[in-house]
């Protein structure tokens, strides 16, 4: 008998309240009592909204939450500090998690309330949710993605990419921040560099497929037997 699908929370789904928003809307300023009304949307259509105070004058340091979940009213208060920035540049507001009593900059509605993420069982993020190999496919493609800018660079018109016979150093640089992973194909990349197609070369380190890397390997040797023209 096939098991029934199961379909998780999600963290990217869920609402949110942050430091960085609450602190846009002018509620984080010290010695201030502030209220207000936070809303969600869909498009133009208002789908939630809360109604939350915040008091940050000193020793009373809080945001309280009401709203209605289910019909029922909840109001419940969120403890707020003022710490140090570890950068030593001035200082920073966290949430204290009513329930896990963790430091956080953002609170997830999960099961009617809001939480430190770490408060639920069970919730996803979307990622999380990919097969292996889905995971995997994606890796090698944000790889390719990050890289264009890599790509972009060897293939301008004055780029060098070896100076008498030998690599220079700013190849080298940008050859660095490819994945080390890719790294087992230098030498089909290499007899790309040196004759001439520096592109290709970068090309040949993506390559997984044995095949190709045959062929690739191949031509090097061609290439050092002076076989080609």
């Amino acid at each position: 008998m096939p098991k029934n699908p199961t379909y998780p929370v999600l963290y990217d789904a869920c609402k949110t309240i942050s430091v960085t928003q609450l602190k846009e809307w002018g509620y984080l300023r010290q010695n201030h009592e502030g209220s207000g009304t936070i809303t969600w949307r869909e498009g133009e259509q208002v789908i939630s909204s809360i109604h939350i105070q915040v008091n940050t004058r000193s020793g009373n340091l809080y945001l309280e939450l009401s709203y209605q979940c289910n019909g029922e009213p909840i109001s419940y208060r969120v403890q707020l500090v003022l710490k140090p920035s570890n950068l030593g540049k001035g200082a920073l507001w966290f949430f204290v998690c009513p329930r896990t009593g963790k430091h956080c900059r953002k609170l997830y509605l999960v099961n009617h309330y809001f939480l430190h993420r770490t408060a639920f069982n069970g919730v996803l993020y979307v990622k999380q949710t990919y097969s292996k190999h889905w995971q995997e496919q994606r890796r090698k493609m944000d790889v390719l993605l990050n890289h264009e800018d890599i790509l972009t660079a060897i293939d301008k018109p004055y780029f060098k990419a070896e100076y008498k016979g030998k690599p220079t150093k700013r190849y080298l640089k940008l050859l660095n921040l490819l994945s080390p992973s890719v790294l087992n194909t230098l030498p089909c990349a290499a007899f790309c560099l040196f004759s001439g197609y520096p592109v290709l070369m970068l090309f040949a380190l993506f390559l997984e497929n044995n095949f190709c890397r045959f062929v690739f390997q191949f031509l090097y040797f061609c290439n050092s037997q002076n076989w080609l023209c």
